[in-house]
């Protein structure tokens, strides 16, 4: 099949979206009354996608051929693909020589990386910028970032990485800074920025993985460190620690976090999201604390933007859970407009009539790579300090 004719087809929709994209971040009006919110609009605008992408794109329209998902009726049954296909497939709509950059997962531990292409990171840095600030800033236009990652520069080809740059550009103070190089958190920097901040009074995001965070909480234990940070401070972490060292529950880890740095649990958010996917889903602790002034319910329930979807699904049957119910995450990103619109995940979730938790990874997956990329952090930890 030629690709040749896919780049205005390509351009065309991409624009379409960014307007839309944009249009939810120019106020919360913007957002509550998204036209992608309803069912019919956005089932409209995932066709056309459905139909440019089975065009163009080699391996997903024979995908489409043996699944017998040529014309779906409605946006649930577009054929999703599975995360592990990016390991073996080139899933785009446009030839490799075509793409400006690609994401790619850690391949830690089945040895073989999965590459996602794009043609241009304008829609997925337009659906960060306009996510972001929803979950994190809502009461803020900019603050402090102290991030506990390597710099885009030193990790080109990380999507969370580049995500975390992309916000740091847009809503961080000019203070905000990356705290690891060559692949080591810079404790000492990053316990002078939170003095700083401390005394100074400014509130401060810090963000980074589970491991990153996991790896400076023992080290502050170890020299009896502990922190108040302003009110206002937040932090948002991402990925978990299943596989790999003994696992926090997620309840001691947020204890341990407001212990150490004196942010209210209700001020830590969990983001999640995928090399393979160019969106992000948040917990809405942080809007429900400054919207009721309550501790965060439990358990944390989960939303994302108008222009994605999530549904949990029967690994069986295919077929959507009931609400209350335990099932595959599957997720339909209008934002992933060069791969694959539809994307079935290896994580189980909890279907909510607003939302969805998450609970794990089934038995035989191996972990998220965003976790995996601080890893080598922890080396020197081990099991004993978690």
């Amino acid at each position: 099949m030629s690709r040749g004719t896919w780049r205005c087809a390509y351009e065309a929709l991409q624009s379409e979206l960014i307007s839309l994209i944009e249009s939810a971040a120019d106020s919360p009006e913007g957002w509550s009354r998204h036209p992608l919110w309803d069912d019919a609009c956005f089932g409209e605008l995932a066709r056309r996608i459905f139909q440019f992408q089975r065009r163009f794109n080699p391996y997903y329209s024979a995908y489409c051929g043996v699944s017998g998902g040529q014309s779906p009726a409605r946006w649930q049954d577009v054929p999703a693909v599975w995360t592990r296909a990016f390991k073996r497939a080139e899933v785009a709509v446009f030839p490799k020589r075509a793409a400006q950059t690609w994401f790619q997962t850690s391949g830690t531990t089945e040895g073989e990386p999965g590459f996602h292409y794009f043609a241009s990171l304008a829609l997925y840095e337009a659906s960060v910028a306009a996510t972001f600030p929803r979950f994190l800033l809502p009461d803020l236009p900019r603050i402090r970032m102290l991030i506990l990652t390597p710099e885009p520069v030193e990790a080109p080809h990380s999507s969370l990485i580049h995500m975390l740059g992309v916000v740091k550009e847009r809503f961080g103070t000019e203070n905000s800074g990356f705290f690891m190089r060559a692949g080591e958190l810079d404790q000492q920097g990053l316990i002078r920025a939170l003095e700083e901040s401390t005394h100074s009074r400014e509130p401060v995001l810090l963000m980074g993985t589970a491991f990153a965070f996991a790896y400076f909480l023992e080290y502050a234990r170890c020299n009896g460190l502990r922190f108040r940070l302003p009110p206002r401070s937040r932090i948002m972490e991402t990925g978990g620690f299943k596989g790999r060292v003994r696992e926090i529950p997620r309840s001691e880890f947020y204890q341990l976090l407001q212990d150490t740095l004196g942010i209210p649990q209700s001020a830590i958010v969990n983001e999640y999201s995928m090399t393979e996917l160019s969106s992000q889903f948040y917990d809405r602790s942080l809007l429900e604390f400054l919207k009721k002034r309550t501790a965060p319910s439990e358990p944390r329930i989960k939303s994302g933007p108008p222009w994605a979807r999530v549904r949990i699904v029967n690994p069986l049957t295919g077929q959507e859970v009931g609400i209350g119910e335990r099932g595959l995450i599957r997720i339909y990103d209008l934002a992933n407009l060069g791969s694959v619109l539809s994307i079935q995940t290896e994580d189980v979730g909890i279907r909510h009539s607003d939302g969805f938790e998450i609970v794990g990874r089934v038995g035989s997956a191996p972990p998220r790579g965003c976790s995996l990329e601080a890893e080598p952090l922890l080396n020197s930890v081990g099991e004993k300090t978690l």
